[in-house]
């Protein structure tokens, strides 16, 4: 049978994978969840995007929630921000300017 209770182990792991799981997260972002944890959770390169276990395993979930969820926010605030610029980019690249002589006589 099926249980809905959830260990200690995964109510402290739950939280730290939606912060860490988004896909706003960059290189900046992960260096700073390093400084602030003393864990490197960054991925190497040309490693699958995927968060493991093996990445998030040594961080102390209470002790950084706070500081992990800011983090996150801050991230996805970004992320929306550069995709907005991005999109305002290509429809400003669409637009066609008309300049006119206008002769003062």
């Amino acid at each position: 049978m099926f249980s809905t209770e959830l260990s200690t182990f995964e109510r402290n792991l739950l939280p730290l994978i939606n912060y860490l799981g988004n896909e706003a997260i960059e290189d900046e972002n992960w260096e700073e969840i390093r400084q602030l944890t003393g864990v490197d959770v960054k991925h190497e390169k040309g490693e699958d995007t995927t968060i493991m276990l093996k990445h998030i395993q040594g961080i102390d979930t209470d002790k950084y929630k706070l500081e992990l969820e800011e983090i996150s926010n801050k991230s996805i605030k970004q992320f929306k921000i550069k995709k907005q610029l991005s999109e305002m980019k290509e429809h400003l690249l669409e637009l066609e300017l008309t300049v006119e002589n206008y002769g003062l006589q």
